[in-house]
């Protein structure tokens, strides 16, 4: 991920949180953007051993998205993954957890249970959910089982297929996944 051009990894924060982010313009103007990576909490997910795959705006840049972001999605499926190695795994990590109501979670099994986590720590933020949010009509099983892998470095990233990941800007329907599914779908017209 490049640095946010308009802020210095050495300035104060704002005080802006990644579930704080503008609606239009999302978690790039947010504190998380400044020195982002991803990299450690998505190898921290790969040794936990869970059924995951990224999405939102790292998803999008895994298939050429130019618009940067300051958070990571993932979506991982509890009914395919040890939730107690995972809790132990990522537990033991150095994240902090909160649920919807921002409450601090401490136990993680518990947490896991939950449709939805936010998460930091390691250099990132962001949202940790499973297929028990209301999807709408879409079949997240299913976008699980045809994710996309690339290799970086020693890590293997799995991500959501471009089409998957269009369909679900579409159901969010917020401005920026809107513009987003925009782009993407530009990106499909020209291969």
């Amino acid at each position: 991920m490049r640095p946010h051009p308009r802020k210095d990894p050495r300035c104060a924060t704002a005080g802006v949180r990644h579930d704080d982010a503008d609606d239009d313009v999302g978690t790039f103007d947010t504190d998380y953007a400044i020195g982002f990576d991803p990299f450690p909490t998505l190898a921290i997910m790969q040794d936990s051993g869970a059924d995951f795959a990224v999405f939102g705006q790292v998803a999008g840049i895994m298939h050429g998205s130019l618009e940067l972001t300051g958070d990571l999605d993932i979506l991982w499926d509890p009914s395919q993954s040890d939730v107690g190695r995972m809790a132990q795994v990522i537990g033991s990590a150095g994240l902090s957890f909160r649920d919807d109501e921002h409450a601090a979670i401490t136990d993680l099994e518990f947490g896991l249970a939950l449709p939805k986590l936010y998460f930091e720590g390691l250099g990132c933020a962001g949202d940790l959910c499973t297929p028990l949010l209301p999807w709408g009509a879409l079949d997240v099983h299913a976008f699980l089982q045809r994710k996309s892998w690339s290799q970086v470095e020693t890590l293997a990233v799995p991500y959501l297929d471009l089409q998957d990941l269009i369909e679900m800007r579409r159901q969010v329907a917020r401005p920026k996944h809107v513009r987003r599914a925009r782009e993407l779908e530009a990106l499909v017209a020209l291969r």
